[in-house]
């Protein structure tokens, strides 16, 4: 049993103290509500925790070399990449693709919202995104897929939900790439031996719709070529979106 009591000194005519007086009221009911609440925050909180660690799994590890061991006369990239969700769960995703000993996808994506609701979002992008990778190289084709699929497994008539999506293939043998763009942000390419960013696409150019928006969208290809140490950066609105700090 929990008691809250109050109490205050109980004083004469003239201000001399000559007793206490007080007031108790059981709050046992208040004090198991407040118990039960917290165990149930303890348990979500955990629960959290461990989507946390199965989300973080789906990523690529933050440094891989690919191919690992590059045959004579072909090149090689080196992916290195930073997760920081704004809370234990979130709606980014990011993975590399292989599709054959020179040529890998790179998929970068970002689920409308936060949360949960994009945590399992994700998920599901996980995978699909992994199950057709061995058969479907062009990146137009990979996004359509990836729509049709996404809207047969999670839209609905009563929900609306979009994932921007970006995705590039490259061929380490001879830095040919070609991507396509779901709503995403343009990567930007930094040359070797330069300290200047551009985007790999103006906005005009690729204008594909993010998935999950129209039943048979299309998604126009654009080409190029990496040179040997030429930088690409991908990334999501998490970035764009950041206040700055002096």
């Amino acid at each position: 049993t929990w008691v809250s009591t109050t109490k205050m000194p109980l004083r004469d005519g003239i201000g001399n103290i000559i007793g206490i007086f007080g007031i108790s009221r059981d709050i046992t009911a208040h004090k198991e509500r407040e118990i039960l609440v917290n165990r149930m925050k303890e348990q979500m909180e955990s629960e959290l925790n461990r989507a946390s660690k199965v989300q973080r799994s789906f990523l690529t590890a933050p440094q891989v070399t690919f191919p690992a061991k590059p045959t004579d006369g072909s090149g090689s990239i080196e992916v290195i990449h930073d997760y920081r969700p704004s809370g234990l769960v979130g709606g980014d995703f990011f993975c590399l693709l292989p599709l054959s000993e020179t040529r890998v996808g790179i998929l970068i994506a970002d689920v409308m919202g936060h949360g949960v609701g994009a945590a399992l979002t994700v998920s599901a992008l996980n995978a699909m995104a992994r199950s057709g990778a061995a058969r479907i190289s062009e990146p137009d084709a990979f996004l359509t897929r990836l729509n049709r699929r996404l809207r047969d497994v999670i839209s609905r008539d009563d929900t609306y939900e979009f994932i921007t999506a970006f995705y590039l293939v490259i061929d380490t043998a001879d830095g040919r790439i070609s991507f396509a763009t779901a709503g995403h942000h343009s990567p930007l390419v930094i040359p070797s031996g330069s300290h200047q960013a551009g985007r790999l696409f103006d906005r005009g150019e690729l204008k594909g719709p993010a998935l999950m928006l129209v039943p048979e969208p299309t998604f126009p290809t654009g080409e190029g070529r990496l040179e040997p140490g030429d930088r690409l950066l991908l990334f999501t609105d998490g970035l764009t979106e950041m206040p700055s700090h002096p």
